[in-house]
């Protein structure tokens, strides 16, 4: 049970940080789009 809840745990993080950095790569891109010329300071 224990070896199972962990492999569970894995892809479910994986699946919150790939979300949480799609999030930010959205709010980038409308940053850029709003402000290109700002758009270096947060990258």
């Amino acid at each position: 049970m224990s070896k199972n809840s962990g492999l569970f745990r894995s892809p479910v993080k994986q699946t919150k940080l790939s979300q949480f950095e799609l999030c930010k790569m959205e709010s980038l891109s409308k940053l850029q789009e709003i402000a290109p010329d700002t758009g270096e300071i947060f990258t």
